[in-house]
């Protein structure tokens, strides 16, 4: 077994049972090629004898069922997540709600937000979005990908976007004014969204999720378990679809983001076991961390994973450190690099939480864009700045200790040239 979870298979495991091992009088192995940054190159290749044989050279598409699916461990013969025989030993992850603020953090964003422009403007422009539809009638759509529901597409994008911005304004501020449409909007969603299958296709539901983390508490036992089985739902059926899936790709690890988000929210073992399994798999065999510039869906794979282990981080979790994440960051901040600027900064911004050395390159590369009015890069970067901690680290050797004090200082400004 490589470092990609890839077996060699030779000829002799392709012959079908009973065949005679003489029947071939020359074999190969089954062969795959990698670049020097780790990536699939040719992709695929089969080569058999020319006894009674063709010599064939397909690509990867062609022949991926030769390679092993992901191992699931406890899941591998489970129908669902659900029904897994969870360890007795494996604890709980979500000892505290991990995407709400603390009356700590309130009272820092308070302070910094006096001093980091960029801060104050989001919060300002956060909360009068989370007020201008208060009187705008609910929109949910079943499906983003089917044609039949393209004309609502973006305003349901912008209820989903909505949903996270009252959840926040009811967090930092207690906004009650907010709250039943919140509850209304979060439950039409529940009743109306037909899981697809493909975290990538319903990538648009984790902030959701995220921020149902916020307000769970506010609902009835019976509307909860409802809600909870909306979104735990959705990752069941990427973990149906996803039983035979081979790559550590941009599928997988949005997958193992979902599975991670739902699982802390919703307090559910099964799912957080899933995702942290499937987490420290990809992070250890995923050829990406063996590349030396990324392209644009290296730059979401990676975004999927950063998200994944901030998600972690929240929750007082640090099973998510470990350093090919560390040295896919430094990569990701280089000078070459081929995806584009925009979606590589966001992505850089959540690196730059765990690793506070690179705030000053995010700076200078939001600079060089023209495009971010922050220093932090995404929109809410400047308040995932305003949230580390210094716990917060990608170095397994980092210590887990609490501290006693937190922060009040966002990292200073680049200087402009």
């Amino acid at each position: 077994m490589t470092a990609l979870g890839i077996e060699t298979l030779s000829v002799d495991d392709l012959r079908p049972p009973g065949a005679s091992q003489n029947s071939a009088q020359k074999s190969q192995d089954l062969k795959i090629t990698l670049n020097s940054n780790g990536k699939m190159e040719s992709p695929f290749s089969l080569e058999l004898d020319e006894n009674g044989f063709e010599v064939s050279r397909k690509e990867l598409g062609d022949n991926a069922f030769f390679l092993p699916s992901i191992p699931r461990g406890v899941f591998e013969t489970a129908t669902s997540i659900s029904s897994a025989q969870i360890p007795d030993d494996f604890k709980n992850l979500a000892q505290v709600r991990p995407f709400a603020l603390t009356e700590a953090e309130r009272n820092r964003i308070t302070i910094i937000r006096q001093r980091a422009p960029e801060l104050n403007r989001w919060i300002v422009s956060t909360l009068d979005f989370s007020n201008s539809r208060n009187r705008v009638a609910q929109v949910a759509v079943e499906s983003f990908t089917s044609f039949k529901f393209e004309a609502m597409k973006a305003s349901a994008l912008t209820e989903l976007k909505w949903i996270q911005s009252a959840s926040f304004a009811r967090d930092l501020n207690s906004d009650r004014t907010v709250e039943k449409r919140l509850l209304d909007t979060m439950m039409l969603w529940a009743k109306t969204y037909k899981p697809s299958g493909s975290a990538i296709d319903d990538r648009p539901l984790m902030d959701a999720a995220e921020a149902y983390g916020n307000i769970r508490h506010l609902w009835s036992s019976t509307d909860q378990n409802l809600i909870d089985g909306f979104f735990t739902g959705l990752v069941e059926a990427q973990f149906t679809r996803m039983k035979s899936h081979k790559f550590f790709d941009e599928a997988h690890a949005a997958h193992v983001r979902f599975a991670l988000i739902v699982g802390l929210v919703t307090d559910n073992r099964a799912l957080q076991l899933h995702g942290i399994t499937q987490y420290k798999l990809h992070v250890e065999r995923s050829p990406i961390f063996k590349m030396e510039s990324f392209g644009t869906t290296e730059v979401r794979t990676l975004e999927h994973l950063l998200r994944s282990a901030y998600a972690l981080d929240r929750s007082e979790n640090f099973d998510y450190r470990h350093m090919n994440l560390s040295r896919a960051v430094t990569v990701l901040s280089g000078a070459s690099q081929s995806s584009p600027k925009e979606e590589r900064i966001n992505t850089l911004a959540l690196g730059a939480y765990f690793r506070p050395d690179l705030y000053p390159r995010l700076a200078a590369l939001t600079v060089q864009t023209g495009t971010l009015n922050s220093r932090f890069g995404m929109s809410d970067g400047a308040l995932i700045a305003a949230l580390r901690r210094p716990t917060s680290s990608l170095d397994p050797s980092a210590s887990g200790r609490q501290p006693s004090q937190v922060p009040t200082k966002l990292p200073p400004k680049a200087p402009r040239r």
